[in-house]
């Protein structure tokens, strides 16, 4: 089974999240935003790259200020299982204003910009 969404990064360093899933996927993103919100139905989508060398969640988590959505690739841990750092990382500057899953739905993607630039 493929992921619903597939993360595809751009020539600009930017990652695309594509559209890739079907009707039953589509039902199940439904289900979820509508059991625990969008940002938390958009990270179950990506639940597939989690095993996969990725991180997603909120910033405050990885030590940001903010609760933006995050995707981080790469991530390094110490010994007790807190991440030191990541190779790469994108994040939504528009969390605040955006939902970014209904863009996905709607568009078929949705840009995180990469962090840092």
């Amino acid at each position: 089974h493929t992921p619903p969404i597939t993360l595809v990064e751009l020539p600009d360093e930017t990652l695309r999240l594509v559209w890739t899933g079907d009707e039953f996927d589509r039902e199940d993103v439904a289900s979820d935003v509508a059991k625990y919100g969008a940002v938390i139905a958009l990270f179950n989508a990506l639940d597939y790259y989690s095993c996969n060398g990725w991180e997603v969640g909120s910033a405050d988590r990885y030590g940001g200020l903010s609760d933006a959505p995050v995707i981080l690739f790469d991530v390094a841990y110490d010994d007790d299982g807190y991440i030191v750092g990541w190779e790469r990382g994108w994040w939504s500057p528009n969390y605040c204003v955006i939902d970014e899953l209904e863009e996905i739905l709607s568009k078929g993607y949705f840009d995180f910009a990469p962090i840092g630039k």
